[in-house]
């Protein structure tokens, strides 16, 4: 059920506030399989860019034959620079939804799997101030989604109450990550990525759409 009262919504970053060309996955990861004799198809590289960790480890082991981080996460993290990411991110024209939250005293915050300095990259292009930017990933001490552990550190970061928060995510791991956390989570379709059924509190196309709540 819709929070009567909204204290912040948090986002996921990549493929929710900006775009990373399908190019660039294609190139990055290809070329990183290629370092070890290896190669994919476009629609398996596609279901290791949007699945979760453990997918993607699955897929890395027993598609690809390789270690994770023997073979292919060091030579993926060699190519997968700022410099060339910038070159195919962008952000979606939709975000303008940012500064409407911001003029109405609702907090936000980023819950990402990306690294540290993408995460950087990205909301530097966003040019938005997050009341708190979360890693979920083990490195940083977080859990990886679908736990809710980085969901609820950057609701605890903020200083509101799950019950008041929307979590906005484009993947069913998103979702799966708002209802372990019980909080009210928003997919918002960009059409990246066919996830099949995926239950959600609400589904949008467009942030704008979270624009009539407030």
């Amino acid at each position: 059920m819709l929070p009567e009262i909204v204290e912040a919504i948090i986002f996921d970053l990549d493929g929710t506030l900006v775009h990373t060309k399908p190019e660039y996955r294609y190139l990055v990861v290809g070329e990183a399989l290629r370092k070890s004799d290896r190669s994919a198809p476009q629609s398996q590289i596609d279901d290791f860019w949007f699945g979760s960790e453990d997918e993607r480890t699955r897929i890395i082991q027993e598609k690809w034959h390789l270690s994770p981080e023997g073979q292919f996460w060091p030579a993926f993290r060699d190519l997968d620079t700022i410099e060339l990411r910038r070159q195919y991110t962008e952000v979606y024209p939709d975000v303008g939804l940012l500064q409407v939250l911001k003029e109405r005293g609702v907090k936000t915050g980023i819950v990402s799997a990306a690294p540290d300095h993408i995460i950087e990259l990205e909301i530097g292009m966003l040019n938005h101030s997050f009341g708190s930017v979360v890693r979920a990933q083990l490195v940083k001490g977080v859990k990886p989604k679908p736990s809710p552990e980085g969901l609820l550190k950057c609701i605890g970061e903020l200083g509101v109450n799950a019950s008041k928060t929307i979590y906005v995510g484009d993947t069913k791991t998103d979702m799966e990550t708002a209802r372990s956390a019980k909080v009210y989570g928003v997919l918002i379709e960009r059409g990246e990525y066919d996830f099949g059924k995926v239950e959600a509190d609400l589904t949008i196309t467009s942030l704008k759409s979270l624009g009539i709540l407030f």
